[in-house]
């Protein structure tokens, strides 16, 4: 049997107003493995991006333990956690996560700063990354400058720069058209065709099902399976 790449196991998660603890996950189980693409759907505000942070390692479950390659992301520190999502890990956050005062460029290159990639091998990967996107006239201008759907891509290919194993990626086509959005997808999709990564997408209902090797709807808590009607179109 094929060893997970990932795999969390009972997680749970609450969280306190006032007095009152909420609980935003309950005891979830859920498995992704190179070649796979997992999809979590639901509302805004199911705690879908919860799940994610849990899952890659920025924030702790109240019980139950997320495995990755044999790691135990619980029993790690924080910082053999980053090292672990700057090499290993790719997570494509919902509200970008773009530093404002870099350029475009830049805020590609900083995911390669620990790289052992030379100079010129890092700036043909991030010039070959933003031009696959359509930024290659964009590759100075700031994020203020750029429109949502570039300041999007520009997050993609920050991800996509180290050549992730593991990709989260939250609403990663949710402020784009319908054309950019298959470009993204498609983009996603080139390393898990290849079974070198496994994708786990987070959506409120905009993604092609119809690529997906399981869905789950996120509802009241609850990891729900939703019966796909064939299997997974991932055309090389």
């Amino acid at each position: 049997m094929k060893k997970s790449r990932l795999e969390a196991i009972n997680i749970s998660r609450s969280f306190q107003k006032g007095t009152q603890s909420i609980p935003v996950l309950k005891e979830i189980n859920l498995r992704a493995e190179p070649g796979e693409v997992v999809v979590i759907r639901g509302k805004s505000g199911a705690g879908k991006s919860v799940l994610l942070w849990i899952l890659s390692g920025l924030d702790n479950p109240d019980s139950g333990r997320v495995v990755f390659d044999g790691l135990e992301l619980n029993s790690l520190g924080n910082s053999q956690r980053a090292e672990l999502r700057r090499s290993r890990l790719g997570i494509i956050f919902q509200n970008f996560n773009l530093i404002g005062s870099w350029t475009a460029y830049e805020n590609v290159e900083i995911a390669l700063r620990n790289s052992k990639l030379s100079p010129l091998e890092k700036s043909k990967r991030i010039n070959r990354i933003l031009s696959e996107l359509g930024l290659s006239d964009r590759l100075q201008n700031l994020p203020a400058e750029l429109s949502i759907g570039q300041q999007q891509r520009v997050a993609i290919a920050r991800t996509l720069a180290t050549n992730p194993e593991l990709i989260l990626a939250d609403e990663p086509t949710g402020d784009v058209d319908p054309e950019t959005g298959a470009e993204i997808i498609e983009m996603l999709l080139t390393p898990v065709k290849a079974g070198k990564a496994g994708l786990i997408v987070a959506t409120h209902g905009n993604f092609p099902l119809e690529i997906a090797t399981r869905v789950y709807t996120l509802d009241n808590g609850v990891l729900i399976p939703f019966k796909l009607a064939s299997t997974p179109h991932l055309q090389s």
